[in-house]
């Protein structure tokens, strides 16, 4: 962990005194595709960078979603990428800590559903799906939302 990503959970956590901590991914995500069909960015080493944070994903679509197809795999592609860097913050010195001391909440995870009509949240809190509206009327003040990429 380093760069801008470790020193803003770093800051928010210490400082700020940040309670809730929400990681987000989205539908139809070019990273996650870029996982699941490496050859689109061959050419492209930066990208190819980023999406080799995501190994961790890689590795269990490949093991344990070999049946899902088309956009049924890039969403649970990008639900398991948000997983595994929920997994990866807990890890985090400044969340660990506060994690042991219940300071701060068990992260949560969001994954945004982008289409032409409308956005919508979803929040995922320990595994367990709500929906905003639906049992979530709102997030506390005070959550730190890193979107998309954290490793």
């Amino acid at each position: 962990m380093q760069g801008g990503s470790t020193a803003t959970i770093e800051y928010a956590m210490a400082v700020l005194k940040v309670p809730h901590i929400i990681v987000c991914g989205h539908t139809d995500c070019g990273v996650m595709r870029a996982l699941l069909h490496p050859e689109e960015v061959h050419d492209l080493p930066a990208v190819k960078e980023w999406v080799g944070q995501a190994e961790t994903t890689r590795r269990l679509m490949r093991e344990h979603y070999t049946d899902l197809k088309g956009s049924d795999r890039l969403i649970k592609t990008t639900q398991e990428n948000v997983r595994s860097q929920l997994d990866h913050l807990r890890t985090h010195p400044s969340v660990a800590v506060l994690l042991r001391q219940k300071k701060v909440r068990s992260p949560w995870m969001g994954l945004f559903h982008l289409d032409r009509r409308c956005v919508g949240l979803r929040l995922y809190v320990r595994e367990i799906y709500l929906a905003i509206g639906q049992g979530v009327s709102s997030i506390e003040s005070g959550a730190l939302v890193m979107a998309c990429s954290f490793q």
